[in-house]
Protein backbone atom coordinates (compact mmCIF):
# COMPACT_ATOMS: atom_id res chain seq x y z
CA UNK A 1 0.00 0.00 0.00
CA UNK A 2 1.39 3.70 -0.80
CA UNK A 3 0.15 6.84 -0.19
CA UNK A 4 0.99 7.78 -3.84
CA UNK A 5 -2.06 9.33 -5.95
CA UNK A 6 -2.63 7.29 -8.70
CA UNK A 7 -1.82 8.31 -12.58
CA UNK A 8 -5.34 7.23 -14.01
CA UNK A 9 -6.20 7.18 -17.49
CA UNK A 10 -10.10 7.72 -18.41
CA UNK A 11 -11.76 5.92 -21.42
CA UNK A 12 -14.35 8.10 -22.68
CA UNK A 13 -14.60 11.79 -23.40
CA UNK A 14 -18.47 12.72 -23.18
CA UNK A 15 -20.13 14.40 -20.06
CA UNK A 16 -19.34 11.81 -17.75
CA UNK A 17 -15.69 11.08 -19.00
CA UNK A 18 -14.68 14.64 -19.39
CA UNK A 19 -16.11 15.46 -15.65
CA UNK A 20 -14.30 12.56 -13.86
CA UNK A 21 -11.15 13.11 -15.42
CA UNK A 22 -11.45 16.57 -14.02
CA UNK A 23 -12.29 15.19 -10.80
CA UNK A 24 -9.47 13.24 -10.76
CA UNK A 25 -7.45 15.57 -11.24
CA UNK A 26 -8.86 18.40 -8.85
CA UNK A 27 -7.83 15.75 -6.37
CA UNK A 28 -4.15 15.70 -7.42
CA UNK A 29 -4.14 12.98 -9.82
CA UNK A 30 -2.27 12.46 -13.16
CA UNK A 31 -4.31 12.29 -15.90
CA UNK A 32 -4.46 10.53 -19.39
CA UNK A 33 -7.66 10.66 -21.27
CA UNK A 34 -8.35 8.86 -24.45
CA UNK A 35 -11.21 8.41 -26.90
CA UNK A 36 -11.78 7.67 -30.39
CA UNK A 37 -13.66 10.51 -31.13
CA UNK A 38 -14.26 14.60 -29.92
CA UNK A 39 -16.55 15.40 -27.40
CA UNK A 40 -18.57 17.28 -30.16
CA UNK A 41 -18.86 14.46 -32.86
CA UNK A 42 -22.40 13.51 -33.29
CA UNK A 43 -21.98 9.69 -31.86
CA UNK A 44 -21.55 10.82 -28.33
CA UNK A 45 -24.35 11.17 -26.85
CA UNK A 46 -24.04 13.84 -25.05
CA UNK A 47 -23.90 16.67 -27.51
CA UNK A 48 -27.07 16.19 -28.63
CA UNK A 49 -29.30 15.61 -25.40
CA UNK A 50 -31.54 18.11 -23.85
CA UNK A 51 -29.56 19.14 -21.16
CA UNK A 52 -32.31 19.36 -18.76
CA UNK A 53 -31.03 18.86 -15.19
CA UNK A 54 -33.70 16.57 -13.89
CA UNK A 55 -33.74 12.91 -13.20
CA UNK A 56 -34.92 11.27 -15.91
CA UNK A 57 -34.91 7.02 -16.42
CA UNK A 58 -31.77 6.38 -14.04
CA UNK A 59 -33.18 3.38 -11.56
CA UNK A 60 -30.45 4.11 -8.64
CA UNK A 61 -30.83 5.13 -5.21
CA UNK A 62 -27.89 7.28 -5.51
CA UNK A 63 -29.28 9.49 -8.06
CA UNK A 64 -31.08 11.83 -5.67
CA UNK A 65 -27.86 12.46 -3.94
CA UNK A 66 -25.71 12.82 -7.11
CA UNK A 67 -28.44 14.87 -8.53
CA UNK A 68 -27.95 17.54 -5.89
CA UNK A 69 -24.24 17.36 -5.84
CA UNK A 70 -23.93 18.20 -10.03
CA UNK A 71 -26.96 20.96 -9.41
CA UNK A 72 -24.86 22.41 -7.12
CA UNK A 73 -21.71 22.26 -9.01
CA UNK A 74 -24.16 23.61 -12.06
CA UNK A 75 -25.40 26.58 -10.08
CA UNK A 76 -22.32 27.89 -8.86
CA UNK A 77 -20.93 27.82 -11.97
CA UNK A 78 -23.75 30.05 -13.35
CA UNK A 79 -23.32 32.63 -10.47
CA UNK A 80 -19.82 32.80 -10.54
CA UNK A 81 -18.70 33.13 -14.19
CA UNK A 82 -22.32 34.66 -14.69
CA UNK A 83 -21.99 31.86 -17.76
CA UNK A 84 -25.62 31.81 -19.50
CA UNK A 85 -23.86 30.39 -22.71
CA UNK A 86 -22.88 27.08 -20.79
CA UNK A 87 -26.14 27.20 -18.06
CA UNK A 88 -29.67 28.64 -17.86
CA UNK A 89 -32.53 28.82 -15.78
CA UNK A 90 -35.97 28.72 -17.38
CA UNK A 91 -39.24 28.04 -15.84
CA UNK A 92 -40.15 24.58 -17.06
CA UNK A 93 -43.93 22.96 -17.21
CA UNK A 94 -44.59 19.40 -16.68
CA UNK A 95 -47.81 18.54 -17.88
CA UNK A 96 -50.48 16.37 -16.14
CA UNK A 97 -53.94 14.92 -15.43
CA UNK A 98 -55.53 15.45 -12.22
CA UNK A 99 -55.77 11.76 -11.95
CA UNK A 100 -52.07 11.30 -12.48
CA UNK A 101 -50.58 9.99 -9.07
CA UNK A 102 -47.74 12.70 -9.31
CA UNK A 103 -50.98 15.19 -8.74
CA UNK A 104 -51.89 13.20 -5.78
CA UNK A 105 -49.12 12.16 -3.76
CA UNK A 106 -45.83 13.65 -2.79
CA UNK A 107 -43.42 14.62 -5.50
CA UNK A 108 -40.26 13.34 -5.60
CA UNK A 109 -37.60 14.20 -3.88
CA UNK A 110 -34.92 16.13 -6.18
CA UNK A 111 -38.05 18.93 -6.20
CA UNK A 112 -37.72 19.86 -2.45
CA UNK A 113 -34.52 21.94 -3.40
CA UNK A 114 -35.80 25.88 -2.32
CA UNK A 115 -34.07 27.15 -5.76
CA UNK A 116 -35.93 25.05 -7.84
CA UNK A 117 -39.01 26.82 -6.71
CA UNK A 118 -41.41 23.81 -7.19
CA UNK A 119 -45.17 23.72 -7.11
CA UNK A 120 -47.97 21.42 -8.09
CA UNK A 121 -50.46 24.55 -9.94
CA UNK A 122 -53.96 23.69 -11.38
CA UNK A 123 -53.44 25.18 -15.35
CA UNK A 124 -55.98 27.79 -14.39
CA UNK A 125 -53.19 28.96 -12.31
CA UNK A 126 -50.94 28.48 -14.37
CA UNK A 127 -52.64 30.97 -16.99
CA UNK A 128 -52.23 34.12 -14.51
CA UNK A 129 -48.41 33.38 -15.16
CA UNK A 130 -47.67 36.14 -17.67
CA UNK A 131 -44.66 36.09 -17.83
CA UNK A 132 -44.26 32.44 -19.62
CA UNK A 133 -43.60 31.59 -23.55
CA UNK A 134 -46.36 28.82 -24.07
CA UNK A 135 -49.46 27.99 -25.95
CA UNK A 136 -52.41 29.50 -24.64
CA UNK A 137 -53.30 27.20 -21.29
CA UNK A 138 -57.05 26.23 -22.87
CA UNK A 139 -55.23 23.99 -25.67
CA UNK A 140 -53.65 22.24 -22.96
CA UNK A 141 -56.91 21.77 -20.98
CA UNK A 142 -58.70 20.90 -24.41
CA UNK A 143 -56.38 17.91 -24.80
CA UNK A 144 -57.08 16.27 -20.96
CA UNK A 145 -54.29 18.03 -18.91
CA UNK A 146 -55.47 19.87 -16.05
CA UNK A 147 -52.17 20.45 -13.72
CA UNK A 148 -48.39 21.23 -14.05
CA UNK A 149 -44.96 20.95 -12.03
CA UNK A 150 -43.87 24.68 -12.17
CA UNK A 151 -40.45 24.81 -11.06
CA UNK A 152 -37.29 26.52 -12.65
CA UNK A 153 -34.20 24.11 -12.88
CA UNK A 154 -30.76 24.28 -14.79
CA UNK A 155 -30.34 23.91 -18.27
CA UNK A 156 -26.77 22.43 -19.77
CA UNK A 157 -25.98 23.79 -23.06
CA UNK A 158 -24.50 20.89 -23.86
CA UNK A 159 -22.11 21.55 -26.62
CA UNK A 160 -20.84 24.59 -24.84
CA UNK A 161 -20.39 22.38 -21.59
CA UNK A 162 -18.14 19.86 -23.37
CA UNK A 163 -15.94 22.15 -24.76
CA UNK A 164 -15.92 23.98 -21.40
CA UNK A 165 -15.00 20.76 -19.82
CA UNK A 166 -12.36 19.77 -22.40
CA UNK A 167 -10.48 23.25 -22.31
CA UNK A 168 -10.64 22.59 -18.27
CA UNK A 169 -8.67 19.00 -18.59
CA UNK A 170 -5.94 20.59 -20.92
CA UNK A 171 -5.38 23.14 -19.52
CA UNK A 172 -4.52 21.08 -16.02
CA UNK A 173 -1.50 19.33 -17.86
CA UNK A 174 -3.66 16.11 -18.39
CA UNK A 175 -2.93 14.45 -21.35
CA UNK A 176 -5.56 14.16 -24.02
CA UNK A 177 -6.47 12.33 -26.77
CA UNK A 178 -9.56 12.53 -27.76
CA UNK A 179 -9.00 11.57 -31.83
CA UNK A 180 -7.62 8.18 -31.73
CA UNK A 181 -9.83 6.86 -33.67
CA UNK A 182 -9.13 3.71 -31.67
CA UNK A 183 -11.89 1.93 -30.15
CA UNK A 184 -10.48 0.25 -26.52
CA UNK A 185 -11.98 -4.04 -27.25
CA UNK A 186 -11.98 -5.36 -23.74
CA UNK A 187 -11.09 -4.41 -20.16
CA UNK A 188 -7.19 -6.13 -20.75
CA UNK A 189 -6.81 -3.56 -23.59
CA UNK A 190 -7.61 -0.55 -21.28
CA UNK A 191 -5.35 -2.20 -18.34
CA UNK A 192 -2.62 -3.00 -21.58
CA UNK A 193 -2.63 0.87 -22.47
CA UNK A 194 -2.83 2.19 -19.13
CA UNK A 195 0.34 0.18 -18.27
CA UNK A 196 1.87 1.49 -21.29
CA UNK A 197 1.22 4.80 -20.41
CA UNK A 198 2.50 4.53 -16.75
CA UNK A 199 -1.19 4.35 -15.26
CA UNK A 200 -1.82 2.39 -12.29
CA UNK A 201 -5.38 3.24 -12.82
CA UNK A 202 -8.24 2.89 -15.16
CA UNK A 203 -11.82 4.40 -15.36
CA UNK A 204 -13.94 2.95 -18.02
CA UNK A 205 -16.41 5.79 -18.66
CA UNK A 206 -17.64 4.61 -21.92
CA UNK A 207 -21.22 5.24 -21.62
CA UNK A 208 -22.80 2.51 -24.27
CA UNK A 209 -19.61 1.48 -26.08
CA UNK A 210 -19.14 -0.65 -22.77
CA UNK A 211 -21.97 -2.93 -24.01
CA UNK A 212 -19.35 -3.86 -27.12
CA UNK A 213 -15.97 -4.15 -24.49
CA UNK A 214 -14.78 -7.90 -23.94
CA UNK A 215 -15.87 -8.22 -20.26
CA UNK A 216 -17.75 -5.59 -19.70
CA UNK A 217 -21.18 -6.05 -20.07
CA UNK A 218 -23.83 -8.87 -22.03
CA UNK A 219 -26.29 -7.02 -24.39
CA UNK A 220 -28.99 -7.75 -22.06
CA UNK A 221 -27.62 -5.29 -19.15
CA UNK A 222 -26.65 -2.31 -21.36
CA UNK A 223 -28.68 -1.22 -24.44
CA UNK A 224 -29.19 2.12 -26.06
CA UNK A 225 -32.66 4.15 -25.28
CA UNK A 226 -32.99 5.91 -28.23
CA UNK A 227 -33.88 9.47 -28.82
CA UNK A 228 -35.16 11.61 -31.26
CA UNK A 229 -35.21 15.01 -31.76
CA UNK A 230 -35.40 18.46 -34.05
CA UNK A 231 -33.20 21.46 -33.40
CA UNK A 232 -34.73 24.82 -34.44
CA UNK A 233 -32.71 28.27 -34.23
CA UNK A 234 -33.71 29.40 -30.69
CA UNK A 235 -33.11 33.44 -32.61
CA UNK A 236 -35.37 33.00 -35.20
CA UNK A 237 -37.95 30.62 -34.56
CA UNK A 238 -41.48 31.92 -34.91
CA UNK A 239 -43.03 31.09 -31.78
CA UNK A 240 -45.64 32.58 -29.35
CA UNK A 241 -45.47 36.30 -29.01
CA UNK A 242 -42.37 36.96 -26.41
CA UNK A 243 -44.21 40.16 -24.98
CA UNK A 244 -47.49 40.09 -23.71
CA UNK A 245 -50.08 43.15 -24.27
CA UNK A 246 -48.96 44.59 -21.28
CA UNK A 247 -45.23 44.64 -22.44
CA UNK A 248 -44.23 41.97 -19.64
CA UNK A 249 -41.49 39.92 -21.50
CA UNK A 250 -41.72 36.32 -20.69
CA UNK A 251 -38.99 33.59 -20.52
CA UNK A 252 -38.28 31.03 -22.58
CA UNK A 253 -40.50 27.99 -20.80
CA UNK A 254 -39.43 24.01 -21.51
CA UNK A 255 -42.61 22.15 -21.79
CA UNK A 256 -42.63 18.38 -20.90
CA UNK A 257 -45.35 16.03 -21.37
CA UNK A 258 -45.14 11.61 -20.99
CA UNK A 259 -49.03 11.25 -20.66
CA UNK A 260 -51.73 10.96 -23.35
CA UNK A 261 -53.03 12.30 -25.64
CA UNK A 262 -49.72 14.12 -26.42
CA UNK A 263 -47.16 11.60 -24.74
CA UNK A 264 -46.05 8.65 -23.57
CA UNK A 265 -43.10 6.65 -21.52
CA UNK A 266 -41.67 5.63 -24.61
CA UNK A 267 -42.93 8.82 -26.64
CA UNK A 268 -42.50 11.93 -24.03
CA UNK A 269 -43.41 15.06 -26.01
CA UNK A 270 -41.28 18.22 -24.88
CA UNK A 271 -39.76 21.70 -25.96
CA UNK A 272 -36.42 22.91 -24.59
CA UNK A 273 -34.59 25.86 -25.03
CA UNK A 274 -30.88 25.48 -25.06
CA UNK A 275 -28.09 27.63 -25.84
CA UNK A 276 -28.64 29.03 -29.43
CA UNK A 277 -31.40 26.09 -30.37
CA UNK A 278 -34.74 25.21 -29.39
CA UNK A 279 -34.76 21.09 -29.43
CA UNK A 280 -38.00 19.08 -29.55
CA UNK A 281 -38.37 15.55 -28.70
CA UNK A 282 -38.80 12.93 -28.47
CA UNK A 283 -38.60 9.20 -27.90
CA UNK A 284 -37.09 6.62 -25.34
CA UNK A 285 -37.27 3.03 -26.50
CA UNK A 286 -34.82 0.73 -25.27
CA UNK A 287 -33.44 -1.48 -27.95
CA UNK A 288 -34.11 0.43 -30.78
CA UNK A 289 -31.05 0.69 -33.23
CA UNK A 290 -32.04 2.95 -36.17
CA UNK A 291 -30.01 5.96 -36.40
CA UNK A 292 -32.09 8.12 -38.50
CA UNK A 293 -35.49 9.64 -37.82
CA UNK A 294 -38.16 7.58 -39.16
CA UNK A 295 -41.16 9.63 -41.40
CA UNK A 296 -43.67 8.80 -39.37
CA UNK A 297 -41.60 9.84 -36.52
CA UNK A 298 -40.63 13.17 -38.15
CA UNK A 299 -44.38 13.80 -38.18
CA UNK A 300 -44.89 13.27 -34.75
CA UNK A 301 -42.21 15.68 -34.01
CA UNK A 302 -43.71 18.56 -35.77
CA UNK A 303 -46.94 17.93 -34.72
CA UNK A 304 -45.47 18.06 -31.11
CA UNK A 305 -43.62 21.62 -32.07
CA UNK A 306 -46.95 23.13 -33.50
CA UNK A 307 -48.61 21.78 -30.16
CA UNK A 308 -45.78 23.30 -28.05
CA UNK A 309 -45.64 26.68 -29.69
CA UNK A 310 -43.44 26.65 -32.87
CA UNK A 311 -44.99 28.03 -35.62
CA UNK A 312 -44.38 25.01 -38.01
CA UNK A 313 -45.16 26.63 -41.37
CA UNK A 314 -42.84 29.60 -41.10
CA UNK A 315 -39.95 27.80 -39.71
CA UNK A 316 -38.61 25.01 -40.43
CA UNK A 317 -35.64 22.38 -38.25
CA UNK A 318 -32.29 23.90 -38.95
CA UNK A 319 -31.18 20.00 -37.84
CA UNK A 320 -32.26 16.63 -36.21
CA UNK A 321 -30.87 14.50 -34.25
CA UNK A 322 -30.68 10.62 -33.21
CA UNK A 323 -29.30 9.62 -29.94
CA UNK A 324 -28.70 6.01 -27.68
CA UNK A 325 -28.52 6.74 -23.73
CA UNK A 326 -26.90 4.01 -22.25
CA UNK A 327 -29.68 1.99 -20.31
CA UNK A 328 -28.44 -0.08 -17.43
CA UNK A 329 -31.11 -2.51 -15.95
CA UNK A 330 -28.72 -2.67 -12.75
CA UNK A 331 -28.77 1.20 -12.55
CA UNK A 332 -25.21 3.40 -12.80
CA UNK A 333 -22.04 0.97 -12.44
CA UNK A 334 -20.15 3.34 -10.45
CA UNK A 335 -17.62 0.91 -8.64
CA UNK A 336 -14.19 -0.81 -8.58
CA UNK A 337 -13.93 -4.00 -10.49
CA UNK A 338 -13.34 -6.42 -8.31
CA UNK A 339 -11.95 -9.09 -10.86
CA UNK A 340 -8.95 -7.05 -11.34
CA UNK A 341 -8.56 -6.29 -7.78
CA UNK A 342 -5.18 -7.74 -7.54
CA UNK A 343 -4.03 -6.39 -10.98
CA UNK A 344 -0.99 -3.75 -11.25
CA UNK A 345 -3.78 -1.30 -12.77
CA UNK A 346 -6.71 -0.96 -11.14
CA UNK A 347 -10.00 -0.64 -13.14
CA UNK A 348 -12.92 1.15 -12.20
CA UNK A 349 -16.09 1.83 -14.23
CA UNK A 350 -18.44 4.70 -14.22
CA UNK A 351 -21.39 4.42 -17.03
CA UNK A 352 -24.97 3.45 -17.73
CA UNK A 353 -26.06 6.88 -16.50
CA UNK A 354 -29.77 6.63 -18.54
CA UNK A 355 -31.00 9.98 -19.42
CA UNK A 356 -29.54 11.58 -16.52
CA UNK A 357 -25.89 11.74 -17.74
CA UNK A 358 -25.87 16.01 -17.33
CA UNK A 359 -28.46 15.50 -14.28
CA UNK A 360 -26.17 13.20 -12.18
CA UNK A 361 -22.30 13.49 -14.02
CA UNK A 362 -20.74 15.69 -11.08
CA UNK A 363 -22.57 12.91 -7.79
CA UNK A 364 -21.08 10.20 -9.72
CA UNK A 365 -17.52 11.39 -10.83
CA UNK A 366 -17.02 12.35 -6.99
CA UNK A 367 -18.04 9.03 -5.99
CA UNK A 368 -15.80 7.14 -8.85
CA UNK A 369 -12.94 9.10 -7.21
CA UNK A 370 -13.95 8.71 -3.72
CA UNK A 371 -13.63 4.85 -4.27
CA UNK A 372 -10.70 5.17 -6.30
CA UNK A 373 -8.37 6.98 -3.59
CA UNK A 374 -9.61 5.10 -0.59
CA UNK A 375 -7.12 2.93 1.00
CA UNK A 376 -8.73 -0.10 -0.47
CA UNK A 377 -7.12 -0.11 -3.33
CA UNK A 378 -3.87 1.69 -2.78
Amino acid sequence: MTSALPKVLIVGAGAVGLRTAQEALRRGCRVVVRAPFPPLDPRTCSVGAGGLWMPFRCDDVRVDRWALETFQELYELQQTLGADDLVETLPALFLLHESTSTVQNEPPTWTKDPRLMFRVLALSEIAKQSDLVIPPVEEFQIAGYSHAWLFYPLIVNAARMLEYLLQQVQQSAADVDVETGEYMESIEHMMDTAKTLGCNAVINCTGLGAAQISGCESDDDLMGARGILLQYDRTSCVRQSQVDQSGTQRKDTLIMIDEGPWGSDTMPCYLIPRGDQIVVGGSYLPGDTESSIRPDERQRLLSNAHRLGIDVHQCAPRSEWTGFRPKRSAGVRCEVDLRYADSQVKVLHNYGHGGSGWTINVGAAKECLDILLSNKLF
